[in-house]
């Protein structure tokens, strides 16, 4: 849960920017101004969201892979559960 909350802390700041900067990119009424501003948009929107999803992939896991130590450490459970981390993994 920890890393969902993280990348939404992340991405919504940058969601509400990405359109502040998307309408004053459109505001240009010269072409080459205006594709040369969407195209930045566009990329630093790309990286911070493809950073955020890598940092939340990667606390995910992490959580996953406590959670098997703890597990094993217990003793009890020795079968993996349905679903886990690759069930998990698709959001």
């Amino acid at each position: 849960m920890a890393s969902l909350d993280a990348f939404g802390e992340t991405v919504k700041p940058m969601l509400e920017l990405r359109s502040k900067r998307l309408d004053a990119a459109w505001a240009y009424t010269d072409d080459k101004k205006r594709q040369d501003a969407l195209k930045a948009v566009w990329r630093n929107f790309g990286t911070v969201w493809r950073k955020a999803g890598n940092a939340m992939r990667s606390a995910k896991r992490d959580a996953w892979e406590q959670y098997r130590d703890d597990r094993s450490d217990c003793g009890m459970y020795q079968d993996e559960e349905g679903g886990g981390l690759g069930l998990d993994s698709q959001f």
